[in-house]
C-alpha cells in the first residue's frame, strides 16, 4: 500500500498530465475544425484564438512541452496567415511565433516540425516587419 504523501503526489501528477492532455485535445479539436465558419480565405478568429489558448495552456506542462510547442507553432502560423487580416495583429502573432520558435528550436534542435514551423513563422515575421529591417 502506498503512503499517503506518495499517493497524493501520484494523484496530483496524474491530474496534471490529464489536464495537459485535455488542453492538447482541446487544441486539436479546434485545429481539426479550423475551416468552420471561414469566409473565403479568412478563418474564424474565435476558432483560431481557442486553438492557440489551448496549446499555450498545454505548453505550460513540461511533460508535453515538445508536442505542445509543435502544435502551438503550427497554430500560430495558421492564425497569422488565415485569421488576422489586420497587419498590426499579424505582426504581433508572428513575433510571438518567432520568439517561441527560437526558444523551442534551441531546446529541441532535432525536432523537424518545430524547425520547419519556426522557419515558416520567421519568414512571415520578416514579411510583416519588412525585408530590409528583418535582416
Amino acid at each position: 500500500m502506498l503512503s499517503r504523501p506518495l499517493a497524493t503526489f501520484l494523484f496530483a501528477a496524474f491530474l496534471g498530465f490529464a489536464h495537459a492532455n485535455d488542453n492538447l485535445d482541446r487544441g486539436d479539436y479546434w485545429y481539426a475544425n479550423r475551416a468552420r465558419g471561414a469566409q473565403r480565405d479568412q478563418a474564424d478568429r474565435k476558432i483560431a484564438d481557442s486553438m492557440t489558448v489551448a496549446y499555450r495552456k498545454a505548453l505550460a506542462d513540461s511533460s508535453v512541452e515538445e508536442i505542445a510547442a509543435e502544435k502551438l507553432l503550427q497554430a500560430l502560423y495558421f492564425k497569422g496567415r488565415f485569421a488576422a487580416p489586420d497587419p498590426a495583429d499579424r505582426m504581433q502573432i508572428h513575433t510571438e511565433a518567432k520568439i517561441l520558435g527560437e526558444k523551442m528550436h534551441a531546446k529541441y534542435p532535432h525536432n523537424k516540425s518545430i524547425m520547419s514551423f519556426y522557419a515558416l513563422n520567421l519568414s512571415l515575421w520578416g514579411k510583416e516587419y519588412g525585408p530590409l529591417q528583418a535582416v
